[in-house]
This record gives C-alpha cells, sequence and structure tokens, in this order.
C-alpha cells in the first residue's frame, strides 16, 4: 500500500502519519532489512539494518535425485487474517540441472521456502518445502531439502494454534 511507504531524507529520517492499526516498521535498503514493533508515544525511533542474508541448497526428490527446473520463492509467514502485517517478496528462482538454487537477497528473518505452483490463468498456489531462520549477513546453506516434504511447523507456532492464538 503506497501510503505506507517512505523514504528517507539525506541525513536518514523519516516519518509516517499516525495508523490505528500500525504496530510493525520494516525498513528496506540495499544496505540490508529491518522489522522494529511501534509502540504508540514512539518518537525518535532509530532503525538499525541486518545485512541481507544469502540461501542456497538443492532441492531433491524422497530418492535423492535432483529436482531441476522447480520454481521457488522465499516467504516470510504471517498471521495476516489477524492482522499481522503481511510482506510479499517477489524474488524467484528456479532450480539449476543439479537442483541447486540460490537467492542473493533475503531478509534475516524466519522464512518459508515454497515452490510456487502456475494455477493456469495467471496465478499461482505456494507448497513449502522447508522453514528456516536465514541469518545476517552469511551464506545460509539448507542443504538438500526434499521436495514437498516440509518439516513440522516451529513449536512455538504449533503451540499458538493449539491455543487459538
Amino acid at each position: 500500500n503506497r501510503e505506507g511507504k517512505r523514504a528517507t531524507d539525506k541525513e536518514g529520517r523519516f516519518s509516517f502519519p499516525a495508523r490505528s492499526q500500525g504496530s510493525m516498521l520494516f525498513g528496506s535498503h540495499p544496505g540490508g532489512w529491518a522489522r522494529v514493533p511501534v509502540e504508540k508515544g514512539d518518537d525518535n525511533l532509530k532503525l538499525g539494518l541486518k545485512a541481507w542474508a544469502h540461501v542456497i541448497g538443492t532441492l531433491v526428490s524422497s530418492n535423492g535425485a535432483a529436482m531441476s527446473d522447480v520454481s521457488l520463492s522465499l516467504t516470510m509467514p504471517s498471521d495476516w487474517q489477524h492482522g499481522e502485517p503481511h510482506i510479499n517478496f517477489n524474488d524467484g528462482t528456479e532450480t539449476d540441472a543439479q537442483g541447486r538454487f540460490q537467492f542473493a537477497v533475503a531478509p534475516p528473518e524466519r522464512l518459508e521456502l515454497q515452490r510456487l505452483i502456475p494455477t493456469g490463468t495467471g496465478g499461482w498456489m505456494h507448497q513449502m518445502q522447508t522453514w528456516f531462520v536465514a541469518e545476517a549477513g552469511i551464506t545460509n546453506d539448507l542443504g538438500k531439502v526434499t521436495y514437498d516434504t516440509p518439516p513440522p511447523p516451529p513449536l512455538l507456532d504449533k503451540l499458538k494454534q493449539n491455543l487459538g492464538l
């Protein structure tokens, strides 16, 4: 949403009009990424950018064979139906002949590697392949990721789901 987007001035300052639903501020720059919770009355908030992460791995079938020409993307999980902000990354890649993939720029956050499935009318669906926490400023090697066999969700996510949160 364009009204929620701002650029910094020459001194790195920025401002947003107050939003009743605003709870999180995201910053994106060629030098890095930031996510900062915002409390009412926060003045002079400072964003500290974390360096982008680099993500590599190999997509393989259940018998270990390389999965080539598979379209992949990264997503940041969010409970957008309950008001959490949803960040959409428009960066995708395809696996090469050896099943290898890479993302040169990824936010240092909990991410999901998704397989993109075309739906026919220009749309697509996602199928999670794995989840991980990308570390800032380094190459995050996911190793071998088994096609359409994601690991169970993190324990905290499962606990929240069981409690209805």
